[in-house]
């Protein structure tokens, strides 16, 4: 009996020093329906009109550090790539860059793309961000899917740039519907309070076996 306690302590405590300095995954926004789910309207970055760029204002639902974003993006023109860029707000304008991000393999249909973070710079909540999507050459122009969950913008903009050089010269528009996306937090190791009830369940096998021992 002794021995099994013992074993049972060791086995409970790895896992709990395991799961200690990590955070599971969350949702620090997410405009998608359920599966993914997104509404067949989009608005338009043009490489084709100098180099025009689209961004969207929003604001976390939560906080955290940035670990993926999806979108849903599509080939309009016959380029293949595209430029997201992740940026403060500066008094209802796109602001500073905080990441910029590559995007490939952009296809005619519609796909969700997913970017990961290098930085994982950290996002308040309640505070307002800006997503920038840009052309890469005049080749190329990204139809950018918009949600179906009635979720709207804070600020919408466009912009011109040189392509590839950044920041843009902004005009701020009406606000409408969100993009279809999410931002989500780095996944971890399970925190020590999702390795209860393997400790449980191992405690429940440890009784058995004393119990089958007597």
């Amino acid at each position: 009996m002794g021995r099994s306690r013992l074993k049972f302590t060791v086995i409970c405590s790895a896992f709990l020093l395991a799961g200690s300095g990590f955070l599971r995954g969350g949702v620090i926004i997410n405009t998608f329906g359920a599966g993914h789910s997104f509404e067949n309207v989009w608005t338009a970055a043009c490489g084709s009109c100098g180099g025009a760029g689209d961004a969207a204002e929003f604001t976390p639902t939560a906080s955290g550090n940035v670990g993926t974003i999806d979108l849903v993006l599509g080939q309009a023109g016959t380029g293949t790539t595209a430029t997201l860029v992740l940026a403060n707000d500066n008094s209802g304008s796109p602001g500073t860059a905080i990441e910029t991000y590559s995007v490939v393999g952009l296809t005619a249909s519609p796909a969700v793309i997913t970017l990961t973070s290098s930085l994982q710079p950290s996002l308040s909540a309640g505070t307002d961000y800006w997503l920038e999507l840009f052309p890469t050459d005049n080749a190329t122009s990204i139809d950018w899917y918009l949600n179906n969950q009635g979720a709207m913008e804070v600020d919408h903009a466009t912009g011109t740039t040189a392509f590839n050089v950044y920041p843009a010269t902004w005009t701020i528009n009406s606000a409408g519907p969100m993009p279809a996306l999410d931002i989500l937090t780095p996944q971890g190791v399970p925190e020590p309070a999702a390795t209860m009830p393997t400790c449980l369940a191992l405690g429940m096998g440890v009784g058995f076996a004393c119990l089958r021992r007597r």
